[in-house]
């Protein structure tokens, strides 16, 4: 076990048990199948700069969110994929029986009470596969396309502290779709 492995034990043995968490608040009839935390590739960027380079910042922030969105999400305005939330915050992605589930639990993942970020009945989900890109930290970027057809790409950790069944669980999906 390398040092990452003991770090991310030693973080994560406060956390709640999540994927039980989620289990109560989806109820009996919605069993989870998978999650793992994810954060959106086109999340928004804000904030920044100091003094003078504030308005520079937001200008910064503002084309990066363009461009980003323009290449991570694709759907119609009202789609599936352009009601995701694109916050910064890492949210549990979770795939059930019923649902696609986001649950966030708080900047450090330790909330025991999570809000619910977004649901979608899980017949309006047709898969979630691998890019072959990865992200900061060796997160996985999987694309999640929609009933309407439209995308969102989202960076998922694969660290088995935050993922808990996910790609079982999106696997069975993409077959059952296929």
């Amino acid at each position: 076990m390398g040092l990452k492995d003991r770090m991310m034990r030693r973080f994560m043995a406060n956390a709640p048990d999540h994927g039980a968490v989620i289990q109560e608040r989806l109820g009996d009839d919605d069993r989870v199948e998978g999650y793992a935390f994810a954060i959106p590739v086109a999340y928004e960027r804000s904030g920044g700069g100091v003094g003078g380079g504030k308005a520079f910042t937001r200008l910064v922030n503002a084309a990066t969110n363009v461009a980003s969105q323009s290449k991570h999400v694709g759907g119609e305005a009202g789609s599936i994929a352009t009601t995701l939330p694109l916050d910064g915050q890492h949210c549990a992605l979770t795939i059930s029986s019923r649902s696609l589930t986001l649950w966030d639990f708080g900047m450090q993942f330790l909330d025991d009470d999570p809000r619910e970020a977004f649901r979608l009945d899980r017949d309006q989900l047709r898969s979630i596969e691998r890019t072959g890109k990865t992200r900061q930290g060796g997160q996985v970027e999987a694309r999640l396309t929609f009933a309407d057809g439209s995308y969102a790409d989202w960076a998922l950790h694969t660290h088995e502290a935050f993922d808990r069944g996910f790609w079982a669980a999106a696997d069975r999906l993409s077959a059952t779709t296929a």
